[in-house]
This record gives structure tokens, C-alpha cells and sequence, in this order.
């Protein structure tokens, strides 16, 4: 009896020791792979290698994961490293875009006639250019509320938001190009943007696809006859049906360099180049999508200084989940190599300046 607990308590003390050796061992490995780690990224991000514009990050040595990840990690330093990144990979996309053009763009009446998505909120001196499928209708409601037009409470359906905005929020085209000049360069300029591929397919999806309300289904009808070439003269007022557009002819429509993408309703798939002219107003801070509640934090906190309380993000309104790797890859799956570099090709300005990696 004496001999079984001795040779049992010699079995636990191996045993507790081996565990232990094992623990010891998975602390400096991942300790090791640690330092590797910020030894790669502080080598990969350092001044040497990119001048003045970046300094390595010592307490986010996975500089990515904070870049297109959401979440509260990432502190006010950590956003000002990265708003530095994307400010440079912009610069250098503009940088090669006005290389192919004959001159830089001027700001006069013409140019000004194409700020229409640019919205201003003198109180607090700020330009915010508003994308479709990027937070648009969060966006219009932060806006409103501090323009003072409807209060932190108000319940108010997306439709109402777009109506209220059209009619109270001022863009910078209806300025005379002297006030345009003026608040260009006296107010804080802000961007949100989104990867190209997933905001095509949240459009398609929220309008083409499976309409969910009476005003996409009228959306529906207009461009999916303009997408499959249907003269909705020809069949009547009284006459319209509901035509199904595939993803493959959204797509191969959008490819094509003849269709000029000028209607109205087509701001749902413009590219954020046209619509907000980054490389021409230098924006003060870029947004993402995909970091949407902490970009969305920064500028209220920071840029507006209002408490981020009283501007929460809402729900989307027609949620389609876009941004999901498997959805994405769903839909581009069939869509031929011709027609996915085509349609790259068109958005290439759109990958470059924001950094978002084209598909191959």
C-alpha cells in the first residue's frame, strides 16, 4: 500500500512538472514570436522605409489587423498612425493619377458643379462627403442632429432621413466659387470609403436583387431596363415590369467604358473618385467602412468634439452583409476573369487610394 502511494506521488510529480515545462515553453515561444513580430513590423513601417509620413507603432505591431478591423484597441494614437497611412497611400495614387492628365484641376464654376455629394455644416466647420452603401444614411442622421434639424432621440425611417437632408443639408455646389475656395481650405474635410467589390454588391443586392421596400422596387424597374438595354418609353408607363437583373450583367454594364454611369440613382455605383474628388479636396481624415464605429468614434470625439454618446451607428437600414468574405466570394465566383479585370480597371483609382487590395 505504502509503495502504490509512493510510486503515485512520484507519477503526480512528473506529471505537474511536465505540465509545467510545457507551459514554460508556450510563454517563450509565443513571447519569442511576439518580438519577431514587432522587430518585422517597426522594420516593414519604420521611418527609414517611408520617410517622415509613418512611425513604427510600438504598442500595435500588427498595424493591419488595425486598419481594416473595427474595434476599441486601437487608441487616439493608433488612429492618428493610421490616418497617416491612408493620407499616404491616397497621395500616392493621386500622385500617379495627375501624372497621366494634362493639368491639375482648378477650382471654378465647373468644378464646382461636381461637389454635389459634398455636404457643409458651417457651425462646426466641416465638409463631409457622403458615399452610397457607406454608412450614407447613419451619416445624413449624424449630420441633421448637429445641424440642430432633429434631436438624438428622433425615430425616423431611412426614407424620411434622405428627404430631411435633401432639403436642409447645403452641399458645396450651391456655393459661389470664392465660398467654395474658403471652405476648402478653412474646414475639416472628411471621407468615409468602402472596399469597391463588396459596395457593388451591397447596391445590387439592396437594389436590383431583392427589393425590400416600394422605393427600391421603383429604383428597380428604372435601371435594371437601363442595365439590359430596355427603352421603358417604348413599353409604356402603365406597363413596367419588374425586369431581374443578374449580378453578371450589373457587372458586365458596369465594365463597360460606354455606359457613363451619369443618372441620378447611379451614385449607388459611381466610384468614391467621382463622387468625392479625393485627389482635388485633400481630405482631413479618411473612414472606412470596415472600421466604421471607431472611425465614426474619432470624428466625434476628436474632429467635432461632441460626446459619441449622442451619435451612436444604427443598425443598416437594408442589411444585405456584404463585407462578408463568403458572400463576396459567392458572387464573384462566376463572373469571368475578362469581365473582373474590367471592372477593376474602371475602379482601379478606388483600390489604389484607399488601399484595398484589387482582386485577382
Amino acid at each position: 500500500m505504502k509503495r502504490s502511494r509512493k510510486l503515485w506521488n512520484t507519477v503526480r510529480a512528473s506529471l505537474v512538472g511536465l505540465l509545467i515545462s510545457v507551459f514554460l515553453l508556450v510563454f517563450l515561444v509565443r513571447k519569442t514570436g511576439r518580438i519577431d513580430e514587432i522587430h518585422r513590423v517597426n522594420n516593414e513601417i519604420s521611418p527609414a522605409a517611408e520617410g517622415d509620413t509613418v512611425r513604427a507603432i510600438q504598442k500595435h505591431p500588427t498595424f493591419e489587423t488595425y486598419d481594416m478591423k473595427d474595434g476599441k484597441s486601437c487608441n487616439d494614437s493608433c488612429q492618428e498612425e493610421i490616418q497617416r497611412t491612408r493620407q499616404s497611400h491616397l497621395s500616392k495614387a493621386c500622385k500617379s493619377k495627375l501624372s497621366s492628365e494634362t493639368s491639375i484641376r482648378e477650382v471654378d464654376s465647373s468644378f464646382v458643379k461636381g461637389l454635389d455629394h459634398v455636404y457643409v455644416v458651417d457651425k462646426h466647420k466641416l465638409l463631409f462627403c457622403y458615399v452610397p452603401k457607406v454608412a450614407c444614411t447613419n451619416w445624413k442622421r449624424i449630420i441633421l442632429m448637429l445641424m440642430g434639424e432633429i434631436s438624438p432621440s428622433s425615430n425616423l425611417h431611412h426614407l424620411e432621413i434622405h428627404n430631411i437632408a435633401s432639403k436642409t443639408i447645403p452641399t458645396l455646389r450651391k456655393y459661389a466659387v470664392k465660398d467654395v475656395v474658403q471652405r476648402l481650405n478653412d474646414y475639416t474635410k472628411v471621407l468615409f470609403v468602402r472596399e469597391p467589390i463588396s459596395r457593388l454588391v451591397s447596391a445590387y443586392r439592396d437594389k436590383l436583387e431583392t427589393p425590400k421596400n416600394s422605393d427600391s422596387r421603383a429604383f428597380r424597374q428604372i435601371y435594371s431596363a437601363r442595365i439590359k438595354g430596355i427603352n421603358l418609353k417604348e413599353i409604356g408607363i402603365g406597363h413596367r415590369p419588374e425586369f431581374n437583373t443578374t449580378f453578371y450583367e450589373f457587372i458586365s454594364y458596369l465594365a463597360s467604358p460606354s455606359n457613363k454611369l451619369d443618372l441620378v440613382g447611379e451614385e449607388h455605383w459611381r466610384t468614391i473618385d467621382e463622387l468625392c474628388r479625393p485627389c482635388d479636396l485633400q481630405y482631413d481624415f479618411i473612414g472606412r467602412m470596415e472600421t466604421l464605429h471607431r472611425d465614426t468614434d474619432y470624428v466625434i470625439r476628436r474632429i467635432l468634439q461632441k460626446s459619441a454618446e449622442h451619435f451612436r451607428i444604427y443598425d443598416p437600414t437594408n442589411f444585405t452583409n456584404s463585407s462578408s468574405a463568403f458572400i463576396l466570394q459567392d458572387y464573384i465566383a462566376d463572373i469571368p476573369d475578362r469581365k473582373l479585370k474590367a471592372l477593376t480597371k474602371r475602379f482601379q483609382i478606388d483600390f489604389e487610394a484607399f488601399n484595398y487590395k484589387q482582386p485577382t
